[in-house]
Formats: C-alpha cells, structure tokens, sequence
C-alpha cells in the first residue's frame, strides 16, 4: 500500500526501535500518520494484529476508529474490511489481520491483563496520552502487551503535551529522549504545512501573534510551565 507522509515521521517507518513516540501541538500530523501507518501494517502480511488504546474505552468512537473507519469508506475498501463496534474491532477480510480498541485508564490498573489477540500484536498504538491520568496505567499496559509483540513490533505513543511542565507525559517524554531505545519525534503545524489550508494557517498565525505564549503550546507543542492553570 502507498502512503505519502511528512518528512518528519519518515523515520517511524524506517527505525528498528520498538519504542516511539509521536509528540506535537494541535495540527500536528500525529493522527492522520497513526492511522497510514495502522493501515499499511494491516496490509503488510498476513498473521499480524494491531491495537489502539486510550484512557477510555467511550472516547475510542470518535478517535482512531472512526479515522480509520472514514479511511476504509473514502478509498472504496468496504468489501474487505469489516468494522465491528461491540467490542470495537476491525478486521482485514483478505488476510485476517485484526485492529483492536482498548481503554486501560480508571482504577482498575490489571485490566489489560485479561487481553488476548487472535495472532502476535505488531503494533500497539497509544492515542492521546495526554488524557491517562497515572503513568501507572501505561507501565502496566506495557507490561501486558510486550509478550503479544512481534519481533519486529512497535509500541507508538501520540500526545499533545499538557501545558504544564511536571504533567506525568511530560516529564517521562523528557527521560524517555535519553533512552536509546526510544525514537522521539516531535512534529508541528509547519511540518505539515503542505496539507493544511489557508484559513487553518491564517489562524494559526493570529494565535503566534497575538497569543504567543497560547501558540507556543498550543500549535508548537512546547510545554509553556503553567499556561492554563490557576497556579502557574
């Protein structure tokens, strides 16, 4: 399957590392690359599934779902895909692949355990990551998830940062960018500037001059210490 893509996330698809993580401000093109990159794994072979997760398992409809549902619809795939909402599912009628929803926030911190895929997990896509209230929740998602991966699989995460600095996903994307085996990319507007249009920029640029602190964490995805918040 042919997938165009901002030079920026290029290196999702060409590094060896099993650990990603896609930060950006609004617009920054983390969605529209989760899902090209979801569908050409459940295109690639045959015995391979994929799993989308996100704090609730309520918000998932109108996220990555519904993108990739969208995506199916526009390009005519219908006859070979088929979209599955209790639970959310969809599955690849030409080689079995399958895309899994998942919510692993509240407080019931093992309720990934009970998980199992049809076939081994080449991709596990965090979405909005921003909205897990404890770092909690992700390290025992990782833990349940690791032993379904592929060889070759690839745990992604995608969030906007939070505007406060000491926010959790902050905090571990900064330690995370001295970790080897971790690939940090953060992307912006500008990144993807070729596929937005002129209102959207037009916008943008009244945000950057007459909100700049706003823009900054808002379409540059640069944590600003306390913007938002009753006690910066």
């Amino acid at each position: 399957m042919v997938t165009e893509t901002a030079e920026v996330f290029e290196e999702l698809y060409r590094t060896d590392k099993h650990f990603v993580i896609l930060e950006s401000g609004r617009t920054g093109g983390k969605t529209i690359v989760g899902r090209d990159y979801l569908m050409t794994k459940c295109e690639e072979r045959a015995g391979q599934d994929s799993l989308v997760c996100r704090d609730s398992y309520s918000d998932i409809k109108d996220s990555l779902f519904s993108a990739i549902k969208n995506y199916i619809v526009g390009h005519f795939l219908t006859r070979w895909y088929k979209c599955l909402e209790n639970p959310m599912r969809i599955k690849n009628l030409r080689n079995g692949n399958n895309i899994y929803f998942l919510g692993i926030g509240g407080s019931d911190k093992s309720r990934t355990k009970s998980f199992e895929p049809e076939h081994k997990l080449e991709v596990v896509l965090f979405e909005e990551l921003q909205q897990v209230r404890e770092q909690e929740s992700l390290e025992q998602a990782h833990a349940s998830f690791r032993r379904h991966l592929t060889p070759t699989g690839k745990f992604i995460h995608m969030f906007n940062p939070p505007p406060q600095n000491a926010h959790w996903v902050n905090v571990w994307c900064k330690i995370k960018k001295l970790d080897e085996d971790y690939l940090v990319i953060h992307s912006s507007w500008r990144d993807i500037i070729h596929w937005l249009n002129d209102i959207d920029i037009k916008e943008i640029l009244k945000c950057k001059a007459l909100e700049p602190d706003k823009y900054k964490w808002l379409y540059e995805g640069i944590p600003s210490g306390g913007f938002g918040s009753v006690y910066p």
